[in-house]
């Protein structure tokens, strides 16, 4: 940080409005807040500004420049995320299959009760966890079609 960098406005309103925080939760009193008030306005350099809030909490100290933010780091695939992703694939796959041959006499109802099955592994694998609930909801409503379809066939 340059200390000696020129600082404009946007700076010291910046800094005025820390020490209006630090005066109103009682870091200052209003005799120490009007002596550095007069300070910042008769600023020139980011360091007569730091310097006004310097012995201040952290949270009302002034950064001239953003600080840094460490991006977040994503989590690496385990190997039981690698090996859940079929089977959440598949069971897509089927739930789906199982919604279109619903009328097939029970086939339907076969392919959902496996999508249900397949799907339950990549129930614990977050990054898998919404293909898994997708594939399951599809093999559930294909098993009750199927169901159905059997049930008004023998009825009918």
């Amino acid at each position: 940080m340059n200390l000696k960098e020129r600082v404009g406005t946007a700076q010291r309103n910046q800094v005025l409005d820390l020490l209006s925080q630090a005066l109103e939760q009682g870091y200052l009193d209003l005799a120490e807040y009007e002596s550095r008030i007069s300070a910042v306005h008769g600023a020139l350099f980011v360091g007569d500004l730091t310097s006004q809030v310097a012995d201040l909490p952290r949270q009302l100290r002034w950064y001239p420049y953003p600080v840094p933010v460490a991006p977040v780091a994503l989590r690496p695939a385990t190997d039981f995320d690698l090996r859940a992703r079929p089977w959440a694939i598949v069971s897509v796959v089927l739930g789906g299959a199982s919604l279109f041959f619903a009328l097939c006499w029970g086939i339907g109802g076969i392919l959902g009760v496996a999508a249900i099955l397949l799907g339950r592994p990549a129930l614990k694998s977050p990054p898998n966890q919404t293909l898994a609930v997708i594939g399951i909801l599809l093999g559930v409503a294909g098993l009750g079609l199927s169901l159905l379809s059997i049930v008004l066939f023998v009825l009918l």
